[in-house]
């Protein structure tokens, strides 16, 4: 067995964004993604049901990264 003596310990795992920010915003996300539900939308309708490779898709356009709060991408 390995023994590590270490003064800190740093843990990055469950990284969520902190939407305080824009939580008083119209902003439509994703329940599963957290991302833009325009653009969840695109990327499941593009991947199709239980599509092998989810590299094989075709990019969204810019449209599908807009929200109802004006401004805000």
């Amino acid at each position: 067995s390995m023994s590590v003596t270490a003064h800190n310990v740093i843990a990055n795992v469950g990284y969520r964004p902190n939407a305080e920010l824009y939580q008083e915003l119209q902003i439509h996300q994703c329940y599963a993604s957290e991302g833009p539900m325009k653009l969840a939308a695109a990327l499941m309708a593009s991947s199709g049901a239980g599509s092998a490779d989810c590299l094989a898709q075709v990019a969204p356009g810019k449209e599908n990264m807009l929200n109802p709060e004006p401004n805000f991408y």
